[in-house]
């Protein structure tokens, strides 16, 4: 009988290309080829790049240069956009189709990892929520408390989450846990 081989993949990962300095609170990121050096080591086929959220990082990795990565290392990559739901004019009204479907054009396989410390049922994550559904896009994102670094918020038990009869495209999402070898619990919505 053949042995069967599975394969690994990173589903949770960030890097950079540029040399930003690390600050106190933060460890900085690797580099593309050092991440490949590691995925070797431990025989990992791939990894999917997450652009940190702006507003809790100290490196800056734009959907662009993550984008660049992946199209130098396409055997090794595969990568999520990321969007903040305040970003442009912090209206529940902002349009991300355009934004998310350019990152969609060029490989980006979903959106994520959200983690503005919003409720999921406020407007402006809704209306993100929306605008990902509308150009297909799958949602990953990082749970937090409110007031605590970063992270949707919700609520204690997900009540905030588990809500589904508030909003129309509440009642279209279905969540499906994952485990990540990071802190945190991470959760994808597939958006149906």
């Amino acid at each position: 009988m053949e042995k069967k081989i599975v394969k690994k993949i990173d589903i949770h990962v960030h890097t950079s290309e540029s040399d930003w300095p690390t600050f106190p609170q933060t460890t900085g990121y690797p580099l593309p080829e050092e991440l490949i050096q590691v995925y070797d080591k431990m025989g990992i086929e791939k990894g999917v790049l997450l652009p940190p959220c702006m507003n809790y990082s100290f490196v800056p990795v734009s959907n662009y240069e993550t984008y660049k990565i992946v199209e130098k290392y396409p055997d090794r990559f595969a990568w999520f956009c990321i969007f903040d739901p305040r970003q442009v004019k912090n209206s529940e009204n902002t349009d991300f189709v355009p934004a998310l479907q350019w990152c969609k054009d060029h490989g980006a396989k979903g959106v994520g990892e959200l983690a503005a410390n919003i409720p999921f049922d406020d407007p402006r994550a809704l209306n993100l929520f929306r605008c990902c559904e509308e150009a297909d896009m799958p949602v990953l994102f990082h749970v937090g408390l409110e007031g605590i670094e970063y992270g949707l918020i919700g609520g204690e038990h997900l009540e905030k989450l588990e809500q589904k009869d508030k909003t129309e495209i509440e009642n279209k999402i279905k969540i499906l846990r994952i485990s990540g070898l990071t802190a945190g619990l991470g959760i994808l919505i597939l958006l149906i």
